[in-house]
């Protein structure tokens, strides 16, 4: 494979020094995916991947960049419907924590909901680094341009970057008077309010816009029984229960003062009401085929009841028939909460040849997670022969009650000099709060674990990177960013001897502690990160650039520690040194567009989070290690091609060579230390990614404009879990760590017209998702230790969308 990689990297590069006539003399466009037709030219789209306002074909770093026309126009429902078109990203929704999103770039990942974890993907938006991954998976409404930005970004964006950044800027009030309103309405009784508005306050001096969005829908798998009661609610056979419920309003206040003054301030209040599919249970039982007792085991359920195991007949054949997913149990509702208030503070000012910006952020956030993990059902119904669940709680039962706070003022300056050499330069500062009371724990009815974590955060940095103009062509980038952090972890484990779960009460009874907690420790770290790199201007419509570049993910303590030792032992930052070379070029006139990035990296010192069972043997307790390092190479081709006035060709390839070259972990049969990394898989890196799309955009007599689109993504196969799931094929299963290969088709037709002589444009759409799969499927599987659950996605859904833009 690395041999492939290096043939595609000589191709590119070969392909670069084409004869110049086939150069347009334009200037150059960003992302591939994003860029649009203007006549039969694509698009010039900026980037802010530098801390400046720079066209993206002449920036040397792997992105993909998303306009808000081409947002608009595949009709995606949210940031996790992205990825598709980025080669090498993998982006899918956390149901665990609110609208959480887990991250992976070039097989670098996150998907835990922990906050004492550190994401190693970073989301900013309007420029603000946000601390969680909670919160993050934004809905496609008023947004101006996002960008993917791969591989590390540590000089400029900080910590936890090592897999890339996701740049997200939301739209700017124009200053005149104006209004865009949509409606959706789709599968799964889906509806999509939107409403944004802009007005001038003082002419050219201040503007506001205020936006609004709603979306409800219901959960697309329906109850397996005939008729359940469930707090209350009588659930028919059939029957669907409530699904999304999300409320969000923004308003944007933009006031220029002079010419070289700009000051913008955001709020955006968020609020996530929804309920979520049942868990599907894949346990199943182990002891006796030598791995650790899992429920089925410690509770005595028999072997081969249904193809899952142990705690259902009918319901888990039904859900894991082939893996599709259609039924699910009308269980304890999976209640995934979150309410957000949002504030940024933008301040630019011009001051001769220089940009002093400011950037003020603060986030404050309330979660709370009420699940039941294996999808057991309701009181009174069987769950093994003769075995009858005698309480609503349910089988394994877990509540997260949480808030988290965060901070962050950043001051830079950029140059803009006539001279060869420019820069940007600043400090930043990042502070959180986080408090999870409680976390508790039910099996059966009992508390098998309660506890309360906090942990407060401090950052201090100090960055500059620069660009040094060798000649007209060649030219010099080095930066270099210097870390310091704080964290302070506070830990209290309760003895809860199996105390009855009872809802509300157990949010606030006292327990006392466990001998040993309460706990408070600290640790401080430093690190350096750095890029630096040449590229050169082969014309003006093709670079060729080589970088080299580290980024880190910080430290820290791990929030569901259930041992003393676990508690007070921190964790080190991991690191990633990638070395990437690259081409962005166009042709034809500006009517083709070919991007290629070949990279190779280091990934080191990288923390794995192992899930074992706490002492009590009923709950479960992830420990955290600096225990691996892995070797990543890979490469990503991107283009669009508008061969006709009519017709949009788009498309990237991604490709990934993940490889462990140690994992040592401690084996408890012979006391000591091994390397597992011959037989460890990284999470989340499947091998091979394709897009393929094409727009046909067809001028009607009218004046009107009739879209088709088509879109196919496809990716392979990959991992769930670090090791190969050994007892889920012993138990009749498929290897339950294997998201099976997939691919997805969209249509999409849009008409777009005016009306009232042009004062407002409406657009009414159709379309089709992923249209050739009927039913829902699994979108992620979790190996909890005691428990074994994956997490189900949707087939196909379809829609219809009007837009009206006055």
């Amino acid at each position: 494979m690395l041999r492939l990689a290096m043939t595609a990297a000589s191709a590119a590069f070969l392909f670069s020094f084409a004869p110049a006539s086939a150069q347009s003399d334009g200037a150059t466009s960003s992302g591939v995916a994003a860029a649009q037709t203007q006549g039969r030219k694509l698009e010039t789209v900026t980037t802010t991947a530098r801390k400046r306002t720079e066209e993206a074909q002449s920036v040397p770093i792997a992105q993909s960049s998303f306009s808000e026309t081409f947002l608009e126009e595949k009709l995606e429902t949210d940031l996790a419907d992205i990825a598709k078109y980025a080669p090498n990203v993998d982006l899918a929704g956390i149901n665990f924590t609110g609208s959480g999103l887990s991250a992976s770039i070039r097989g670098i990942s996150f998907a835990d909901l922990e906050k004492t974890f550190e994401p190693s993907v970073g989301v900013a938006i309007d420029g603000v680094f946000l601390g969680s991954n909670s919160g993050v998976l934004i809905d496609m409404f008023d947004i101006e341009s996002i960008e993917i930005l791969r591989g590390p970004q540590g000089t400029l964006f900080g910590r936890n970057t090592i897999g890339g950044v996701i740049n997200i800027r939301r739209t700017r009030p124009t200053g005149e008077f104006g209004a865009k309103l949509g409606f959706r309405y789709g599968s799964y009784n889906r509806q999509d309010y939107k409403l944004v508005i802009n007005a001038p306050i003082a002419e050219d001096k201040l503007a506001i816009k205020v936006a609004g969005f709603i979306k409800k829908d219901d959960q697309f798998t329906r109850s397996i029984f005939d008729s359940t009661t469930s707090d209350g609610v009588t659930y028919e056979g059939g029957s669907r229960r409530d699904g999304q419920d999300i409320q969000s309003f923004n308003t944007a206040v933009l006031f220029t003062p002079n010419d070289n003054l700009e000051i913008l301030f955001t709020f955006d209040h968020y609020n996530n009401n929804s309920l979520f599919e049942s868990p599907v249970d894949l346990t199943v039982p182990q002891a006796a085929l030598g791995g650790a007792p899992t429920f089925c085991d410690l509770f005595g359920f028999p072997t081969g009841f249904g193809p899952a195991g142990c705690f259902t007949s009918s319901l888990t054949i039904a859900q894991n028939n082939n893996f599709k997913i259609d039924f699910a149990p009308p269980d304890i509702p999976f209640v995934s909460k979150i309410k957000s208030n949002f504030y940024s503070l933008e301040i630019n000012w011009d001051v001769g040849d220089y940009t002093i910006t400011s950037i003020t952020g603060y986030k404050e956030q309330n979660e709370l997670l009420d699940e039941e993990n294996t999808g057991s059902p309701f009181a009174g119904l069987p769950v093994a022969p003769g075995v009858v669940l005698g309480a609503t709680t349910g089988l394994a039962r877990a509540i997260r009650d949480q808030e988290f706070e965060q901070f962050s003022q950043e001051l830079r300056i950029a140059s803009n000099l006539s001279g060869p050499f420019n820069f940007v330069a600043g400090v930043y500062y990042y502070h959180s709060d986080y408090l999870l009371e409680p976390g508790a724990f039910a099996v059966f009815g009992g508390l098998a674990q309660r506890f309360v974590a906090e942990q407060d955060a401090d950052a201090y940095a100090v960055f500059g990177e620069g660009t040094y103009n060798i000649t007209d062509r060649l030219r010099f980038t080095g930066g270099i960013r210097m870390t310091w952090e704080k964290k302070v972890f506070y830990n209290d484990n309760l003895a809860v001897n199996n105390a009855p779960f009872v809802l509300p009460g157990i949010l606030t009874q006292e327990f006392p502690s466990l001998p040993g907690w309460p706990l408070t420790v600290s640790e401080t770290w430093s690190e350096p990160t750095w890029r630096a790199g040449l590229d050169y201007q082969v014309t003006e419509d093709v670079l060729v650039y080589f970088t080299y570049s580290r980024g880190f993910r910080s430290g820290g303590f791990n929030g569901r520690c259930a041992t003393f030792s676990a508690c007070v032992t921190p964790y080190d930052p991991e690191t990633v040194d990638n070395f990437e070379i690259g081409l962005k070029s166009d042709w034809f006139d500006n009517t083709l567009r070919f991007n290629f990035a070949a990279f190779y990296s280091k990934y080191k010192d990288k923390q794995e989070e192992v899930i074992t069972p706490s002492p009590n043997g009923l709950a479960t307790e992830t420990t955290v290690q600096n225990a691996a390092s892995v070797d990543l190479k890979g490469f990503e081709i991107e283009f669009q091609a508008l061969p006709t006035e009519w017709l949009n060709l788009y498309g990237s390839l991604g490709y990934l060579d993940a490889d462990y070259k140690e994992y040592v972990i401690f084996d408890a049969d012979i006391g000591d230390f091994i390397d597992v990394s011959d037989i460890a898989t990284l999470r989340r890196a499947p091998e091979w990614s394709v897009n393929v799309g094409a727009d046909v955009i067809l001028a009607l007599g009218n004046g009107g404009e009739l879209t088709f689109n088509v879109n196919y993504a496809w990716s392979d196969e990959f991992s769930t879990s670090p090791f190969e799931d050994q007892f889920g094929p012993l138990n009749g299963l498929a290897p339950r760590n294997i998201i099976t290969s997939y691919g997805r088709t969209d249509f999409a037709v849009s008409y777009r017209g005016a009306v009232g002589g042009g004062d407002a444009d409406y657009r009414i759409s159709v379309f089709v998702k992923d249209a050739f799969h009927g039913s829902g499927r699994l979108g992620a599987t979790l190996d909890a230790g005691p428990f074994y659950f994956g997490v189900p996605a949707p087939g196909r859904i379809w829609g219809f969308e009007l837009d009206i833009e006055i």
